[in-house]
């Protein structure tokens, strides 16, 4: 019988070393990278803060610390470090016995070496995803650095038979990148960075566990983690992470964020105990066969490149299971012959080696802070769906038109409710000609008006609905119309501007060709005015009472907005369902340069930007930035009035301006050109209005359209641009 079978010497071996502790880590390792990087989508801002990853040092300190204070020595199977012979491993000239000589003195330089490039590593990393580096880009960088690992042992160890594991590395790094371009094509320079940073650290304690290996890796960790404490603190100094900064991190954790920090504790330890045990070169094929959980916990199969991915990812883990049954295969090898000498892997490297190994570590070191995270990409994923074209909208443009100012730019005309008939049709006779991109979004389509209308609007329903029955909790129809921005922005991403208003905003055309169109619009309490020659001087266009007010500042968000909130009548900042309260998860999840961006314009103060955005303004080369910050303000349901002036002002860059659009908002009659040109009378501009009228109720209570308020604004539009000594086609 099968089951009576005594099991042989080899039988037994090869379950001893399967079941121990450093092949069990080995095995689950992937599962852990792929866990810590599921944990990192879910987490908010405060996860990639120095404070949090010297919590993670201390945290691995502690245990390091228990560690060498309570546990036992025991014999590790591992591979013989340079000039030593296979048998000291299995005589008990381990680790936790061997004495410490003269290398006890002089091994903690290269250890706390070790934990600066650990905290560097860090500290780039975080950047990264603080930068909006897409998450399958930072995964498949780290999977990229076994190269530089195997580089690195070939020039550091003058390791032997590195032609077998070269071919190994080529292979997985082969599989990395097929299935990583599916999802990430675009080239970044921290496909780069990255990699190289966790290689050289990796190496720097593979070098340290070595070269001193008369000294317990508890010592050598306990040094290498103290130090990158203290680095990541003085980060977090260096980037002037306020108190108050830390208490707003910490009102936005979520339980992701403290999942996070035991899974990062747990990984580190890990991954030293690979390289301790197995070498770098095997930790960074453990970290690219994490890849694959990354993959298929982010994506489902019914992608564009569904091939790619399945056979990048079939490569990935064919080769990276390889080299792992090859370096338990050597475990088993070595515990059934313990009397066997294998021949060394590693000879003392030349000089030569060694000169060369710190000059190209300075260089890729050097490379690793020369280029910024903040430009990783270098073609945007919009340049390369552009690279055929841009997509027309379906408004169709005029055959015959004379004006070509704003021939790139995107026009987005929004409703908030399905009030389309007139509106739409007088709105498009008068823009039309100057805007030949145009599209129309709202909640439904146009169908009562027939088949050839029916695709005049891209529907977008979100939220759309309207319930104003209850005084403290209404809900008003436009209240997520920035969904409509992204959806339209979505479907169209290839112009270089984007022009958002309502139906019912007058846009003063001869007023707003003078703007850049490389710079954000919209009248923020800091942006620049723009000249206008119908003000006079230079000094009466810098007088802030020529000019209608600007948007509002939020009060204090750690105050309790909520209290004392009336409902119907106040505005917005204490609305327990759509005010800060709602915005604030959103705000944590920002990347950190963006709410540093924001707190330049408030003193290094936390505050909201809220007002009416019935007239913006984004350059399309801001186009990835904005997408991504309104997409985390999406997710919850912060109010349009809230949500995207706060959005502009993180996304704009440090050395660009907003320009101020003289903007008006009222709720009295006369809701037309009337309105305007009364302004003109009173010494003001009228950039754009809200709330124009294409029409009026009559007399017998029915809302009819005005045919004469066509020819009537095309009229104003020409007296307007004789204002600004310019001339209307």
């Amino acid at each position: 019988m099968v089951l009576g079978l005594s099991w042989s010497p080899s039988t037994t071996n090869a379950t001893r070393i399967l079941r121990s502790r450093p092949v069990r880590l080995l095995l689950l390792y992937p599962c852990l990278r792929g866990l810590e990087a599921a944990a990192e989508r879910h987490s908010s801002v405060f996860s990639f803060t120095p404070l949090s990853y010297a919590l993670v040092e201390v945290l691995k300190s502690v245990y390091a610390f228990f560690t060498l204070r309570y546990r036992r020595p025991s014999t590790p199977y591992r591979r013989p470090h340079h000039g030593q012979e296979e048998e000291e491993y299995f005589l008990g000239e381990h680790d936790g016995t061997r004495g410490s000589g003269a290398s006890a003195r002089t091994y903690w330089p290269i250890a706390v070496c070790a934990g600066l490039l650990w905290a560097a590593h860090s500290h780039l990393y975080a950047t990264a995803v603080n930068e909006g580096v897409s998450a399958i880009t930072l995964q498949v960088a780290l999977a990229s650095a076994t190269l530089f690992v195997l580089l690195g042992q070939y020039l550091l160890f003058s390791k032997s038979g590195l032609n077998a594991s070269g071919q190994t590395v080529a292979l997985q790094l082969a599989g990395v990148l097929i299935a990583g371009s599916t999802l990430a094509p675009t080239p970044s320079t921290t496909l780069l960075v990255i990699p190289v940073s966790i290689a050289m650290t990796m190496l720097s304690y593979e070098l340290c566990y070595q070269s001193y290996s008369d000294i317990s890796p508890t010592h050598i960790n306990i040094v290498s983690f103290v130090s990158a404490t203290v680095a990541h603190i003085a980060f977090a100094v260096y980037t002037r992470v306020a108190p108050r900064d830390l208490a707003d991190h910490l009102i936005g954790v979520s339980a992701w964020d403290l999942l996070l920090i035991p899974l990062r504790t747990a990984s580190g330890l890990w991954a030293l105990s690979i390289v301790h045990d197995f070498g770098s070169l095997a930790e960074g094929m453990c970290r690219s066969l994490a890849f694959v959980f990354t993959l298929f916990g982010r994506h489902t199969l019914s992608i564009e490149s569904w091939l790619g991915l399945i056979g990048g990812t079939l490569v990935n883990t064919w080769s990276g299971f390889t080299y792992l049954a090859n370096e338990i295969g050597l475990q088993i090898d070595q515990a059934e012959s313990p009397g066997y000498k294998r021949k060394l892997e590693s000879v003392a490297p030349s000089n030569l080696r060694r000169v060369l190994s710190a000059v190209l570590a300075l260089a890729l070191g050097a490379l690793c802070f020369v280029f910024p995270l903040s430009d990783t990409a270098s073609l945007s994923s919009v340049d390369t769906q552009c690279a055929n074209g841009r997509r027309s909208p379906s408004v169709p443009a005029l055959p015959d038109r004379k004006y070509h100012h704003f021939d790139d730019t995107l026009l987005i005309v929004f409703f908030s409710h399905a009030r389309y008939d007139v509106n739409l049709d007088h709105y498009r006779e008068v823009y039309a000609e100057y805007f030949p991109n145009m599209v129309f979004v709202g909640p439904k389509t146009r169908e009562d008006a027939g088949f050839r209308h029916s695709y005049d609007v891209l529907v977008d329903s979100y939220q759309s609905d309207e319930d104003l029955r209850d005084d403290k909790n209404f809900k008003m129809a436009g209240r997520m119309a920035h969904h409509m921005l992204y959806t339209a922005m979505q479907e169209y991403p290839c112009y270089d501007g984007y022009l958002w208003a309502p139906f019912d905003t007058f846009l003063n055309i001869p007023r707003l060709e003078q703007f850049d169109l490389n710079t954000f619009w919209y009248h923020s309490p800091f942006a620049k005015y723009v000249p206008n020659k119908a003000l006079g001087t230079e000094e009466e266009n810098q007088d802030p009472k020529r000019h209608p007010p600007p948007a509002n500042i939020s009060p204090d968000p750690k105050l309790n907005l909520t209290d004392g909130w009336r409902g119907w009548g106040d505005w917005w900042w204490g609305d327990p369902h759509v005010g800060i309260a709602e915005c604030m998860p959103a705000f944590l999840r920002t990347p950190e340069i963006q709410r540093l961006r924001l707190a330049a314009y408030l003193d290094g103060e936390t505050r909201f930007i809220g007002g009416s955005v019935d007239t913006l303004y984004i350059p399309g080369r801001h186009y990835e930035r904005l997408m991504h910050t309104l997409g985390l303000f999406l997710e919850t349901n912060c109010f349009l009035e809230i949500a995207l002036p706060t959005v502009l002002h993180l996304v704009v860059p440090f050395d660009e301006e907003i320009l101020y659009v003289d903007h008006h908002w009222i709720w009295y009659p006369p809701f037309n050109g009337d309105f305007v040109r009364q302004q003109w009378r009173e010494g003001f501009e009228v950039d754009t209005f809200h709330t124009f009228h294409w029409g009026d109720t009559q007399e017998d209570g029915v809302w009819r359209g005005d045919p004469n308020l066509v020819g009537d604004t095309r009229d104003l539009l020409r007296q307007s641009a004789a204002r600004q000594g310019t001339v209307l086609p």
